[in-house]
């Protein structure tokens, strides 16, 4: 019985259906009079899927991050390959595009494994 116990109490692994990333979006963030949180993660997936492809991320709403930002919104990401850890301000539709054009730039090439040398 202890070891059924002890199962309870460790985080057991899961599959995803998203394969590189987790973007976040403030909902508590003023925004802009052209771009709510909202408009913002419906812009922020729609562009996801249509440069990274189906299921490659997932945009979801968070609580405040800290950021508060004046008429903007903060966004963060964070990425299976290390390289999409930021957090940036988003003040429009564009920037939001323009946000995922960089992400899909800094994406891993599929394939790709690190190689470490024996020291």
């Amino acid at each position: 019985m202890a070891d059924r116990n002890d199962d309870l109490d460790r985080p057991a692994a899961t599959r995803s259906t998203w394969k590189d990333g987790v973007v976040l979006v403030c909902r508590e963030c003023d925004g802009t009079r052209h771009l709510d949180p909202k408009q913002a993660r419906q812009v922020l997936k729609h562009e996801a899927k249509r440069v990274l492809g189906r299921r490659s991320v997932i945009v979801v709403e968070t609580a405040c991050m800290d950021v508060c930002p004046k008429k903007a919104i903060a966004v963060a990401a964070l990425g299976a390959g290390g390289g999409w850890d930021r957090v940036v301000t988003i003040r429009s539709a564009h920037a939001c595009c323009h946000f995922i054009d960089e992400l899909a730039a800094d994406r891993p090439a599929a394939g790709a494994t690190e190689r470490r040398s024996g020291s």
